[in-house]
């Protein structure tokens, strides 16, 4: 391999797949931050960190990180946001799969954001 070609790779591995969060604000910014945080350390397999960023209410369907390493995320739609639950709509690949629709929902509790789930 060139010297060209390992530079190329280490930019390809090395890119940030996070949402420009500078377009959002209040909660509706509170959330993209999450969804940033939880790409990031499904990225980086961080597993514990990830799951720190779930709700632990007793019937929120996520009980593990997914394996899969996401390449792209992007903000289809925001839904309406409540004091207590929000809605983000993605488009979501990951590698070796297809660009794939992904519904967040957040529920806040006592005053932090949390992911509840992912459809």
């Amino acid at each position: 391999m060139t010297a060209n070609q390992n530079s190329t790779n280490v930019t390809v591995n090395e890119k940030q797949v996070y949402i420009d969060e500078s377009q959002y604000e209040g909660d509706e910014l509170a959330l993209v931050k999450l969804l940033n945080q939880s790409t990031k350390y499904r990225n980086e397999e961080n597993e514990a960190e990830y799951m720190a960023l779930i709700s632990d209410e007793p019937y929120t369907p996520i009980t593990q990180m997914g394996s899969d390493k996401i390449i792209d995320i992007r903000i289809k739609a925001i839904g309406d946001i409540s004091d207590t639950m929000g809605v983000i709509e993605t488009l979501v690949t990951t590698e070796g799969l297809p660009q794939g629709f992904q519904m967040y929902v957040f529920h806040k509790i006592n005053g932090q954001w949390k992911i509840y789930d992912i459809d």
